[in-house]
């Protein structure tokens, strides 16, 4: 959970996408793409899983992050 609210930030395998709520809480966090030096804003970038979703990866908030297109 957030902390706050109820909603959960914690998906586990049940989807592979992040949800708004996750959405939300990695730009309050993070802002910008988490590559070395990067400052290219999320609205550039999308969210990826840092072990990959593909290879048992969860959608949890600590398994998320973001990452610029390029």
């Amino acid at each position: 959970m957030d902390g706050l609210t109820p909603v959960p930030l914690t998906m586990g395998r049940s989807t592979r996408t992040a949800t708004l709520e996750q959405r939300l809480a990695l730009a309050a966090s993070e802002l910008v793409c988490s590559g070395r030096g990067c400052d290219t804003p999320l609205v550039m970038s999308d969210i990826h899983h840092i072990v990959a979703f593909a290879n048992g990866g969860r959608t949890d908030i600590e398994n998320l992050t973001i990452a610029c297109r390029p």
